[in-house]
């Protein structure tokens, strides 16, 4: 890892922080439309037999 290498400052390692969690963020939204959209397929399988 990059980090092992190199010495960050406070600022860079903010930086850094606030990428992981906006990533995690857009992650977390796409999980829970993929769950919402996966419930309603198998809703909608059940209804047709």
């Amino acid at each position: 890892m990059l980090l092992t290498f190199i010495k960050p400052s406070l600022d860079d390692l903010m930086k850094i922080y606030d990428h992981i969690n906006h990533s995690a963020s857009q992650l977390d939204a796409f999980t829970k439309e993929l769950t919402e959209f996966m419930y309603k397929v198998e809703e909608k399988n059940k209804k047709a037999k």
